[in-house]
């Protein structure tokens, strides 16, 4: 097994006790010495064998004589990582994917007996392909084996936007994503080879680089930070004004924070809150790195470290499903089930009522997330405004976005909200709603 492999293995078995994909690849690779075509590999195999989960187990659970889900993890992630190979990356000769996964096996004392079994697994599903289920018999289930998603999801989503968008949508989170940056301050430089500009929103580009962004000049100059172009829709409505105090609550990782730094003034009072301490660390880090004038503070915003009424206006990103980022957060839609979605919702009513406490009267305050689900967007802004009468949504119209400078095309107006769509606005899912503190 190559060092490439050995890494995307335990990197693997990381994710399946609970760690992020994006955060356990930098932590192995930034000290692996691997070259730089071995530590891409290395993030395709881990982010692909991840991504196409639900295929792989549904092909492999058709050739052997028991399930996957009870086998042993290392075995289950070895297993995975080799059918991925097998299923979905043509570059990779079979004999290679099969023949390294049955010495890594036996590299292991935990795997070392089961070498026969991925050899004759593995060897069998390259000679054999299960067929998908039928459609037209049941489509939630094709769809959800096909394009690897929890069947719970793709119904839901196949209710809400029909057969077309719900394959648009699942393509989208299985499609590697770009990496986007923004320049810091708004006329950062960068070299035009490795960026190309992003139409409509100034001073974005699409990082097309092969060396990793961190190590680029310009990161560490500070000059750019990396954000997908829909996480600018929240600060951007939000509009920081001069002389203004402004609260960006549940700051990490920082991109929002940048965003609302580049819109306010020089006179502009930023105030950047973090619950947690390893988050917190990275948020100033960045902070430092790009020199931006904010306070990092620590605290939980369910009993905020700040006088009542003391802020102008306040951004609340809100934890969420993060249904809207799934192409990135490539773990999460094998860890979420669907309870999950009324205690997240329960949690983001009891947020935005202590943001509330926050603003001064004639203040405003935004809610954000990265959620697709009407449970966490339009349904808590409701369940906040039954409880909350001294706030009114400042419902936007069709022009708002134009006038902000967002792109219209990208986004989508509803109820008075704005959101975008993965799939059709070529951006990460968001959702944006601006309410106005009588």
């Amino acid at each position: 097994m190559t060092d490439a492999r050995s890494l995307a293995w335990e990197v693997l078995l990381e994710v399946a006790d609970g760690e992020r994909a994006e955060e356990a690849l930098r932590r192995r690779l930034s000290d692996s010495g691997l070259a730089a075509v071995d530590r891409h590999l290395a993030y395709e195999l881990v982010l692909g064998s991840i991504r196409w989960r639900g295929l792989l187990d549904y092909s492999l659970d058709a050739l052997t004589a028991s399930p996957l889900h009870a086998m042993q993890p290392a075995l289950r992630e070895l297993l995975r990582l080799g059918a991925y190979q097998l299923v979905k990356l043509d570059r990779v000769p079979a004999y290679a994917a099969v023949n390294s996964a049955v010495e890594a096996a036996r590299s292991k004392r935990s795997t070392r007996r089961a070498a026969g079994l991925v050899n004759a697994v593995l060897r069998r599903l390259d000679r054999e392909r299960p067929l998908p289920p039928s459609y037209d018999n049941d489509p939630a289930r094709h769809l959800s084996v096909v394009h690897s998603h929890p069947r719970w999801l793709v119904e839901r989503w196949l209710e809400r936007y029909g057969p077309e968008r719900t394959r648009a949508l699942l393509e989208n989170d299985n499609a590697p994503r770009p990496t986007w940056v923004f320049g810091n301050p708004p006329a950062g430089a960068v070299d035009a080879g490795d960026f190309e500009p992003l139409e409509g929103f100034p001073d974005a580009w699409r990082y097309r680089g092969e060396a990793d962004l961190t190590t680029r000049p310009e990161y560490t100059a500070g000059l750019i930070f990396a954000a997908d172009p829909a996480t600018t829709a929240a600060p951007v409505l939000l509009n920081p004004r001069s002389g203004e105090k402004v609260l960006d609550a549940a700051a990490a990782p920082g991109g929002k924070t940048a965003h609302l730094r580049r819109l306010g003034s020089d006179d502009l009072r930023l105030v950047a809150l973090e619950l947690s301490r390893p988050r917190r660390a990275a948020l100033a880090a960045a902070v430092k790195r790009l020199g931006l004038r904010a306070a990092v503070v620590g605290g939980d915003l369910t009993a905020p470290p700040f006088v009542p009424r003391s802020f102008d206006a306040l951004l609340l990103d809100a934890p969420c499903s993060n249904t809207g980022v799934l192409a990135r957060r490539v773990e999460v839609r094998w860890r979420l089930k669907p309870t999950d979605l009324e205690r997240l919702a329960n949690l983001q009513v009891s947020l935005l009522r202590s943001a509330a406490g926050l603003v001064r009267r004639g203040g405003r305050l935004v809610y954000s997330t990265c959620s697709l689900e009407p449970e966490e967007n339009l349904g808590v802004v409701r369940r906040f405004l039954k409880k909350r009468k001294d706030y009114h949504l400042d419902g936007l119209t069709a022009a708002d976005p134009g006038r902000a400078g967002l792109p219209p095309e990208h986004f989508t107006l509803k109820d008075g909200c704005l959101s975008s769509l993965p799939g059709e606005s070529g951006l990460d899912g968001a959702f944006v709603a601006v309410l106005a503190a009588d």
